[in-house]
């Protein structure tokens, strides 16, 4: 089955998804540690205080210059009520090419080369903690205020859809990944050229629909 079947087949519920709308809830607790030491962590659990949207992290994008800022928001909202999230996030944020590698990413994404974004997290300038499952969050709130064919989540929820939904086979062109021991995918690898086929796939798809891609990918998460 070619994913458009499928997401036809899906249609009206998905035309009824918002993903702006899509709010994580979180432990402010578990980020008091980073708030203290950090400006932008205290600015956003302030503004948002127990939860975050999609749409919250969208006018951060737009509004807000500074791209730290947008990277702490998605990681809390990334991480949602896991407790280790707010100690791994002070990781990357600690990691010497941090901000060098969120500056530099910003800008390839806002100049349409979402490869070379994609390489430079995943090869060049690697942050600490950082995978491709979080570093993809990031790069779709910088770019979907930008472009059309805009970067998309790609982590483990994600690839298992598809896993439903294609096969293993077609998975693995898009997709790099470990297992667990059910055969399930656990986490996803860093995979450039696969990235960019899944990018594809997913906006041919939503174009030929006339849905969003976001809301293939929302739903695809829900799966």
């Amino acid at each position: 089955m070619h994913l458009q079947d499928y997401i036809e087949k899906h249609l009206p519920e998905i035309n009824r998804i918002n993903p702006e709308a899509q709010s994580i809830p979180y432990r402010r607790s578990h980020w008091n540690k980073l708030s203290s030491q950090n400006n932008y962590c205290r600015e956003i659990i302030d503004e948002s205080p127990s939860a975050i949207t999609r749409k919250y992290i969208f006018e951060l994008s737009s509004n807000n210059k500074n791209p730290e800022k947008i990277f702490i928001a998605t990681m809390i909202w990334g991480y949602g009520t896991t407790g280790y999230g707010s100690f791994r996030t002070q990781e990357m944020i600690q990691t010497p090419c941090f901000q060098e590698s969120i500056t530099r990413a910003t800008l390839l994404i806002e100049d349409n080369r979402i490869m070379d974004a994609y390489k430079l997290f995943s090869i060049e300038k690697k942050i600490k903690q950082c995978g491709s499952a979080f570093f993809t969050k990031f790069m779709y709130f910088i770019g979907r205020r930008i472009h059309d064919q805009y970067p998309l989540i790609a982590d483990s929820r994600v690839a298992n859809a598809f896993d439903k939904i294609l096969g293993r086979e077609e998975v693995k062109n898009m997709f790099s990944f470990a297992l667990r021991k059910d055969n399930a995918i656990s986490s996803v690898g860093n995979n450039p050229h696969g990235y960019m086929k899944y990018l594809d796939v997913m906006h041919s798809t939503a174009k030929s629909l006339n849905c969003p891609a976001d809301a293939i990918e929302l739903f695809l998460f829900n799966m």
